[in-house]
């Protein structure tokens, strides 16, 4: 091959492009593309080409090698390639990005960085690269001056135009538009670069809902979205009114952790009503729908066929009708007394399932009820204007009404003893439930009396500390340890709602228990823990403890722009809380010589124990385990008793059917159910093998 009159010297972050451009125009070629094919015949003749070009660093280079141009140099410029397979990243000034974050089909440029350096930087490839930090002006895609579109194959100054009014003629940009670009430019972390990308994808998002973002609105929309703010919007004539969940669709679907964390503080936040034209042409995986909405795939699929989304012939989702379920149970701000959360209401008491209450809530059945757009359907919670199905029985069992009291079975249980509670025995001697508590007696109680965990819950504090504050601001117990042999202090509501308890809680204050010395107002002011330094005395993740904070174990101290922060006190109490009061689900099974699966079958499923999630973890409270330990020592399934005698599972039910053995208990109901037996039956004697020994020869 004849050389070439021109060969381009790369320069300094070149783009790829740029090199075979300048290439192309040094030797009077006014097509890239038709000029790398006539040096590199691997070329392919197609409307993507300049992308594979640009994407592949093997095709890049041998072209560059035809132009004259050493293979060093053009391994320098190049975009290596990453990823597992697909090889689905690229490597964009050091950093890996995706691919859907480099764009090739239009050039941006800053004319003015164009005539001083004479070539693109690869920093113009970026999508979230949209203004020049140098020259303080919005990067153009076309001529400012006749609208001709620039393409990275052609001369952007072929139009004819003067370049010095192309120059004069770039729209200025807001200063923080500029630094923001230069933040992302100069950062050393890839997680900031791929963000940004994700966040310029979002941008585009709107624009296809009909939102119309101009150059100037998407730069402004990165700054805000940067800094976890809510961007302004413009309205369209239209009558779908975005939700907030529905506008960050994308990020939701991502499973980047920087964009969930952006995703938190946005949600955490108001957002201003924009009405979009064009929401009933978009359409969703089920995946996609199932993170807008924050719940999974059973009760999504509940969802469906309850008729609540809609799905199209090719099996996707309206987006309208999406946006449609989450502004139906938006609703309002409720009364925490009595606002019953989606969990609660799912659970074995009451049986309601996800699309039961949407269904309600459209009917007009529920008419007080609150979705917050930061947890999704997840959070939806309902005050039920009429009695439910766990209101018409004779009463609330001891896990009932410890979840509606707010505190724990053990608490209740002595409570009943002492005749705090006035509670009847179960008259059904076939359930393991030994006392039921008439509503109308719980709902005394609740008008009367109140739980100090109830307290230290609604607050995010500690149940001692709770209980010592309030005893020190001068509130009597009229139940409790060292009173009348109470498991938890009881208050007088009356009498608690006097009290500012804003004041109580930050207020120096002297234990009555005689355990803690009095603490002066710089105590008080505990020191303030970043997340990280939490999740690292937690000995948790960073994600594990934003999962933490959502189930409500911990809450911030504050409520800052950008970061949150958590009072160490708070975080060393609730490390001590984990450690005392709860145990984890595959210690308790090992501790009953059974699988956590076969634990989650007969203690959790049937509604005997509760399920805490803490840092993903499966956790029950010691003193239910203690009460579930107490009923295996004399009752067990048929499985746990023929593994123990060394038979078969179906041993026990055999033995029923002929009339030889009896069930002992039934434990949930439905498919749920769990059969107990008794372990001391005289007739299980006969069933054992016994061991042998073998006599020593003497």
């Amino acid at each position: 091959m004849p050389p070439f009159p021109f060969t381009p010297k790369v320069q300094p972050d070149e783009a790829p492009l740029s090199v075979l451009l300048r290439g192309a125009l040094g030797n009077a070629h006014r097509s890239l593309l038709r000029f790398a094919f006539s040096v590199n015949p691997a070329v392919d003749h197609s409307s993507c080409a300049l992308g594979t070009l640009a994407r592949n660093p093997e095709l890049f280079v041998a072209t560059c090698k035809g132009i004259g141009v050493p293979e060093g140099a053009a391994r320098v410029a190049a975009y290596a390639r990453l990823g597992r397979g697909k090889l689905d990243r690229i490597m964009w000034r050091g950093f890996p990005v995706r691919l859907a974050h480099l764009r090739f089909s239009r050039s941006k440029l800053c004319v003015q960085c164009y005539l001083e350096q004479g070539y693109a930087p690869a920093a113009w490839d970026h999508v979230a690269i949209e203004a020049c930090a140098k020259h303080r002006v919005l990067l153009d895609d076309a001529c400012p001056c006749c609208g001709a579109p620039w393409s990275p194959g052609h001369d952007p100054f072929a139009c004819g135009c003067d370049p010095k009014v192309m120059a004069e003629r770039q729209q200025r940009c807001p200063e923080e538009v500029a630094d923001r670009m230069s933040q992302i430019l100069e950062a050393q972390d890839a997680r900031v670069v791929n963000a940004a990308g994700d966040l310029w994808q979002l941008t585009q998002y709107w624009r296809q809902l009909g939102i119309p973002l101009k150059k100037a609105g998407v730069a402004s929309a990165l700054v805000e979205l940067g800094h976890a703010n809510w961007p302004h919007l413009p309205s369209a004539m239209s009558t779908h009114f975005l939700h907030p969940r529905v506008a960050l669709a994308p990020l939701l679907a991502s499973r980047d952790d920087a964009c969930q964390i952006i995703v938190g503080e946005l949600l955490a936040k108001p957002m201003a009503r924009v009405a979009v034209p064009q929401l009933d042409t978009v359409r969703w995986t089920a995946a996609v729908v199932q993170a807008v909405l924050g719940i999974g795939r059973v009760p999504f699929k509940k969802l469906v066929a309850a008729g609540h989304l809609k799905m199209s012939a090719d099996r996707r989702y309206s987006a309208a009708s999406v946006n449609e379920l989450l502004w139906c149970v938006a609703g309002g701000p409720m009364d925490e007394r009595t606002a019953l959360s989606a969990v609660a209401l799912r659970s074995a008491s009451y049986r309601l399932s996800l699309a039961s209450l949407v269904t309600q809530i459209k009917s007009g059945e529920i008419q007080r009820y609150s979705c917050a757009a930061s947890s999704g359907l997840a959070g939806l919670r309902c005050e039920l204007p009429r009695p439910q199905p766990v209101d018409q029985r004779p009463g609330l069992d001891l896990s009932a009404a410890a979840l509606r009291l707010g505190t724990n079975t053990e608490s209740v249980r002595r409570a009943i003893k002492l005749g705090v509670l006035p509670a009847k025995r179960n008259p059904s001697p076939e359930r393991a439930v030994q006392w039921i508590i008439p509503i109308a007696v719980i709902e005394s109680f609740e008008s009367s009396f109140v739980f100090a965990s109830a307290i230290a819950k609604r607050h995010g504090a500690s149940v001692t500390t709770m209980s010592s504050r309030l005893r020190s601001a001068g509130l009597a117990p009229t139940s409790g340890p060292g009173i009348d042999g109470g498991v938890s202090f009881i208050f007088r509501r009356s009498e608690l709602e006097q009290l500012n308890l804003q004041k109580v809680l930050t207020a120096p204050y002297t234990s009555p228990a005689g355990r803690k010395k009095s603490v002066t107002q710089d105590a008080a002011l505990q020191v303030l823990l970043t997340v990280s330094e939490a999740a690292r005395q937690l000995e948790i993740s960073n994600q594990q403890f934003h999962s933490v904070v959502l189930d409500g174990w911990l809450s911030p101290a504050n409520s800052p722009r950008r970061k949150q922060q958590f009072c160490s006190t708070a975080v060393d109490e609730l490390k001590l809380r984990i450690a005392n009061e709860f145990i984890a689900v595959d210690a308790a099974a090992q501790l009953l010589d059974q699988t956590p699966h076969e634990f989650m079958r007969t203690w959790i499923s049937t509604g005997m124990v509760r399920c805490h999630s803490f840092a993903r973890k499966r956790l029950i409270e010691r003193t239910e385990f203690l009460r579930v330990q107490e009923i295996w020592e004399k009752e067990g399934t048929a499985s746990s008793i023929g593994k123990r005698l060394r038979r078969q599972r179906w041993l026990c039910p055999n033995l029923t059917k002929m009339g030889q053995f009896g069930i002992a208990s039934l434990l949930g109901s439905g498919t749920r159910t769990v059969r107990l037996y008794r372990r001391t039956e005289p007739i299980l004697e006969r069933y054992e093998i016994p061991v042998h020994h073998e006599l020593g020869s003497g």
